[in-house]
């Protein structure tokens, strides 16, 4: 008997989504609209919208870091039948401040300052084309003073 399929309440990885056992709505056919907006985009919804969700999926997307991944998480969806030009073709550092606990503003600053971080040393993990890295290293510092 196969499982049951949950509703992925709570869930905001895209690839949590895609490789579980979870109910997706294909929300791919809108990448090409938001492409189309204006230079600023901005998601609001209520809490339990898939706001994260959705972002994961564009991170997942764009990304060229996940571009091996992208048959396996896009299998099946609109967008993997329609590709965009501009698949996999960015450098995607995400975010995901949900992660971060604070009590207090002096614990938010620094559990921000430490996420942040985190994030982008594991970007730099990344191995890029020669002379990509510069935009990394200058957020870092910015980050960082």
């Amino acid at each position: 008997m196969e499982a049951v399929k949950g509703i992925p309440y709570g869930v905001a990885r895209f690839e949590e989504v895609r490789n579980g056992n979870f109910y997706y709505v294909d929300k791919t056919m809108y990448l090409p609209l938001l492409g189309e907006t204006g230079d600023y985009l901005s998601l609001n919804r209520p809490h339990g919208f898939g706001k994260s969700l959705s972002t994961s999926m564009m991170w997942a997307y764009y990304d060229m870091a996940q571009a091996d991944k992208f048959d396996r998480m896009f299998g099946g969806l609109w967008v993997h039948d329609h590709p965009m030009p501009l698949k996999n073709a960015f450098q995607v550092i995400f975010f995901d401040f949900s992660l971060i606990e604070s009590s207090d503003e002096t614990s938010l600053a620094i559990h921000f300052n430490r996420y942040c971080g985190q994030v982008l040393d594991h970007f730099q993990l990344w191995e890029f084309p020669q002379g990509q890295d510069s935009a990394t290293v200058r957020i870092y510092n910015t980050i960082s003073r």
